[in-house]
């Protein structure tokens, strides 16, 4: 069957835009923050009004980070916008009003179009994921068989990233885990209760977090090799930042996951929601630097964690807060004198740098000055007070903070 190329176009603008609330990398935008950025840009001074280079286009394509540092561009879509489930946050669920059509790929026709464009070398990987169309057996045999076509029939080898769907069985999530590279399940919120706040038709335990515990288990049996993930929407609840940091921990340590993605909450119109305020962007970055640092840094949960009931601070980033906090306890650290962990505590020093500044003194070779550590990696304009170079401070915390306008210690 040939299908028209408008058709194909509809879909492929439809149900990619209908993607837009699974994240894959924390540098996501969304495109209505897309168009507001572009249009205030034709309206201070672009000669060209909508002739701009590098629009991205809100449908079809993102990019995700390989665990090597590579980017690459992934087809991301639905196989359908039909969807049984109310997530009151997103535009096809069932209680939204807003006007919007329902479509659907055909399986095979998906495959030929991601395998078209893989061909031409515009996209590298998949991305897929879908509503819940009539009952969750028939959409995830349609994810399946996607997945099984391309790596049996079209012989493709290249990164696949599939969405289990909330209910699926376990003999549906081993069928498509043998075919992905990275399954992932969305938690939603922080927990049982918050969950009921955002959607009427999802069971926490059993939905959600048993399906996780199947997948970690064949995880464990047959290693995927980018692993599991989650997301939580961040907003459109009464959840914290610190229920959030909790609940994250908790599954990191329960299921394995590779990573744990946050997605701002943004009204859909005609969505119950609609009326609710989007939650700022800047407490969703907070929140993937404090997830950083659980992953990377290893810093312990209770040294990032806010008060029981708050929020992580937006005024400062949380490895500065916790720098400013334990200041009298903890700092200022001689570089040439404290171990790994002190120098990772610093605000303005990394894994990298740390590595570094440790290799160098087992060699005989100290930290002689200011420029000899910015040369080795670190933010010494951030690193100031809370060091020593060569036994001598280089700037007062409270003469920072106020030189740089940053509120001080709290409590």
């Amino acid at each position: 069957m040939v299908v028209p190329v408008s058709s194909i176009t509809t879909k492929l603008h439809v149900l990619g835009t209908s993607a837009k609330h699974d994240i894959c990398a924390s540098t996501s935008v969304s495109a209505s923050a897309v168009s507001k950025r572009e249009s205030k840009r034709n309206t201070s001074g672009n000669p060209r009004g909508n002739a701009t280079i590098g629009y991205r286009l809100p449908a079809g394509c993102c990019h995700a980070y390989t665990s090597d540092g590579r980017c690459i561009a992934l087809f991301k879509v639905l196989v359908s916008n039909a969807c049984t489930n109310d997530c009151y946050y997103c535009q096809n669920a069932t209680s939204c009003k807003g006007f919007r059509k329902v479509l659907s790929f055909h399986p095979d026709e998906l495959v030929n179009l991601f395998m078209e464009f893989y061909k031409r070398n515009y996209v590298e990987g998949l991305f897929l994921s879908s509503g819940i169309c009539r009952n969750v057996d028939e959409s995830m045999h349609d994810l399946i068989e996607i997945a099984r076509s391309l790596r049996e029939k079209h012989h493709f080898r290249g990164y696949m990233h599939m969405k289990v769907l909330p209910g699926a069985s376990l003999s549906d999530i081993r069928a498509l885990g043998r075919h992905a590279d990275r399954l992932s399940l969305n938690v939603e919120a922080a927990g049982k209760q918050h969950l009921s706040e955002i959607c009427s038709t999802k069971d926490y335990m059993s939905d959600i977090l048993t399906r996780l515990s199947w997948m970690h288990g064949f995880h464990r049996q047959d290693a995927l090799p980018a692993g599991l993930t989650t997301q939580i929407i961040v907003g459109g609840n009464h959840a914290t930042d610190h229920e959030i940091l909790q609940e994250t921990a908790r599954h990191y340590r329960s299921f394995d996951l590779k990573r744990v993605y946050f997605s701002a909450f943004s009204p859909v119109t005609g969505s119950p929601l609609a009326k609710e305020p989007p939650a700022p962007l800047l407490r969703e970055h907070r929140l993937y630097q404090a997830d950083w640092l659980l992953r990377v840094y290893r810093f312990p949960l209770q040294d990032i964690l806010p008060g029981k009931g708050e929020n992580l601070s937006l005024a400062v980033d949380p490895k500065l807060r916790y720098a400013i906090d334990h200041y009298s306890e903890r700092f200022p650290v001689d570089v040439n004198e404290c171990n790994r962990d002190d120098l990772l505590r610093v605000p303005g020093i990394g894994p990298k740098t740390a590595k570094r500044i440790v290799t160098l003194r087992k060699h005989g070779t100290p930290v002689t000055s200011m420029s000899m550590l910015r040369s080795l990696g670190a933010v010494t304009k951030r690193a100031m007070p809370f060091i020593k170079v060569n036994g001598w401070r280089h700037a007062r915390l409270d003469d920072w903070l106020e030189q740089h306008k940053l509120p001080g210690r709290m409590g």
